[in-house]
């Protein structure tokens, strides 16, 4: 793009092309690989979905291993501070993000469907109609729900994290 606006007349045509030839040769290489390599999983869904579930299983157990090289006392007191956090992070995060959780990526949807509904292809001067505070809300909105994953994603951290500390104190004999 810089080539063909930086250049003019047919320089800047052949620039644009073949940038263009270029970038989608790439898309095809990416997703040729991709397929191939994701393929297996497709074919046999179940296999790999045992042998994940499997593998995932041995990492756990190697985890709560390690944890039991800690003395018992003191997981105990981890575990206590976890249950704590985690209580306390459930209620302060139900304030942000609502539902998130349970709703996905349907109010994202909805909030596009709504904004876009009267939009057709190849007529661009919807968009010129935004105002700058239309431009900031949506972008707020954008990042408010970004947020809200990420801090759904680090709850569920410190639950895995609570999980493993309640199994190795149980296997301790608690």
């Amino acid at each position: 793009m810089l080539l063909g606006s930086v250049l003019s007349g047919k320089a800047a045509a052949i620039g644009i092309l073949s940038g263009l030839v270029i970038e989608i040769l790439g898309l095809g290489i990416s997703t040729y690989l991709q397929i191939r390599r994701e393929w297996r999983q497709f074919r046999e869904a179940r296999r790999e979905h045992a042998r994940e579930i499997e593998e995932s299983y041995i990492h756990y157990d190697q985890l709560i291993q390690q944890l039991r090289a800690f003395p018992l006392e003191q997981r105990r007191r981890r575990l206590r501070y976890i249950r704590d956090r985690r209580t306390t992070m459930h209620e302060r995060l139900g304030l942000f993000t609502g539902g998130m959780e349970r709703l996905g990526v349907l109010p994202l949807l909805l909030a596009l469907y709504l904004q876009f509904k009267d939009w057709r292809l190849g007529d661009w001067n919807t968009f010129a109609s935004i105002t700058l505070v239309q431009g900031l809300l949506a972008f707020a909105i954008l990042l408010a729900y970004a947020l809200s994953w990420h801090l759904i994603s680090l709850r569920a951290r410190v639950q895995a994290y609570e999980l493993l500390l309640a199994e190795a104190n149980t296997q301790d004999g608690e």
